[in-house]
């Protein structure tokens, strides 16, 4: 993608201007908006600029505020995402998607990417979804395409089955809380539906898809104990 270079103020503005469309909450917009003019600080002080930002460097940022966080608090932080407040967000804005897309190294991946395209034209046409949630269904879709390994190619995947899914699945769910499991499954009801419909696969698997039963108020954390 060939990148406009602008001031960091002209696409944090730009930013602000997205967020508000999209119908962000005033107190989640100035906590983005707070995340990521701290982080463009950091790059002026590194002299990179927004449309220069690689995976890498972003990898560097977040590692250095796990750093400032353990010496302010004492302990280490659970994950990124509490740096990450929004930033992915605006370097999609800057680079079209994050992490950047890049060539695809083999017809297998040019055919994976063409799929997950249109999958979000899809997501985003007859569904409705919001951006954030149509990225993450699109990212498990792509995910699946690589599970599957040569499997993954035009004439194979029509051939998918059953016994396919319940092996990705099965290779994903231990690791998952059970509300997200359920979100997977609902992921992956999607994708399905939408190769289905696209004749990209030959049986509509989507309904052989079971998402595991959510009890009330299971997100919550337990103030229980034994004793």
């Amino acid at each position: 993608m060939t990148h406009q270079f602008l001031p960091p103020e002209v696409w944090l503005e730009r930013f602000r201007t997205l967020l508000e469309q999209q119908g962000y909450r005033p107190k989640t917009l100035r906590r983005y908006l707070y995340v990521c003019e701290q982080f463009v600080l950091y790059l002026i002080e590194q002299d990179i600029t927004l449309e220069q930002v690689s995976p890498k460097a972003l990898e560097v940022y977040y590692q250095r505020q796990a750093e400032h966080f353990q010496e302010r608090r004492n302990r280490s932080p659970c994950g990124n995402s509490i740096f990450n407040r929004g930033i992915t967000d605006l370097l999609s804005l800057i680079h079209g998607s994050w992490p950047p897309i890049m060539a695809p190294a083999s017809a297998r991946e040019l055919f994976h990417r063409k799929v997950c395209e249109g999958y979000i034209q899809w997501l985003a046409g007859s569904r409705g979804l919001n951006p954030r949630t149509i990225a993450s269904r699109q990212a498990r879709g792509r995910k699946l395409l690589e599970w599957l390994g040569e499997d993954g190619t035009p004439s194979r995947l029509l051939d998918l089955t059953v016994s396919d899914i319940d092996g990705y699945l099965a290779s994903q769910m231990p690791i998952l809380r059970r509300i997200t499991r359920a979100d997977l499954a609902c992921s992956i009801r999607d994708f399905l539906r939408y190769l289905h419909a696209h004749q990209l696969i030959a049986r509509d698997l989507a309904p052989t898809v079971r998402s595991p039963t959510i009890y009330a108020f299971e997100g919550l954390p337990s103030v229980l104990t034994k004793s």
